[in-house]
């Protein structure tokens, strides 16, 4: 069973990066790594973000 779209971070964006994951759990796990937040503790800084999460085929 297919998860419904996991709405993580939304505010206006102006361009869409897309990065596709081996699954859903994998992409969870990568986002709560330590080393991803550190990051993006100076990337929200500096950007704007939408993160989406979801299962499934873009096609």
């Amino acid at each position: 069973t297919k998860q419904p779209p996991l709405l993580i971070e939304a505010r206006d964006a102006k361009r869409m990066v897309l990065v596709e994951f081996p699954s859903l759990e994998i992409a969870k796990a990568c986002y709560a790594d330590p080393a991803y937040e550190e990051a993006m503790r100076f990337a929200r800084k500096a950007s704007n973000r939408v993160l989406v999460m979801f299962e499934g085929d873009l096609g």
